[in-house]
């Protein structure tokens, strides 16, 4: 448990053969990358989709470590590629003494699509917010860089 890509063992005795007895064999390991999984040394990096909905309000998550399925929590106000470490979670060091840990980076999923009323429901929001999804809503924005120059 732990090896890593490039790791060399040697089992003693059973390379080639030659008059002085057998010499030793060492394999160099290679190890396959994973699609779900993400090494860094002893520690993992998995990406976690959710929606916009559930990074704004917060929720719990399942994700699944190298052991075992944990849930955890992202609270609100979670930002896009922001990082939750689970500790101890990773692989385990080579040599003993413990493991790597595991981190979940979340990426925000936006709707490609909403229907109407999911989309009245975010222009009441922008609108509380004061947040403006056009140049037009700012004013001060339309003067050419000469005007705001010369006024």
């Amino acid at each position: 448990r732990g090896v890593d890509s490039g790791v060399r063992l040697r089992v003693s005795g059973e390379g080639e053969s030659s008059k002085g007895g057998s010499g030793d064999l060492y394999v160099i390991l290679h190890v396959r990358e994973s699609d779900y999984y993400q090494r860094d040394g002893a520690d993992i990096l998995v990406q976690q989709k959710i929606s916009f909905v559930q990074a704004a309000l917060g929720c719990r998550v399942k994700v699944k470590t190298l052991n075992e399925t944990k849930t955890i929590k992202i609270p609100n106000g979670t930002q896009h590629g922001q990082k939750f470490k689970i500790s101890g979670q990773g692989v385990p060091h080579l040599r003993g003494g413990g493991s790597g840990d595991f981190f979940v980076e979340v990426l925000i999923e936006i709707p490609k699509s909403l229907s109407g009323d999911q989309k009245k429901l975010l222009e009441e929001y922008a609108k509380n917010e004061d947040i403006k999804l056009t140049p037009e809503d700012d004013k001060g924005d339309q003067q050419s860089f000469f005007q705001k120059i010369f006024d």
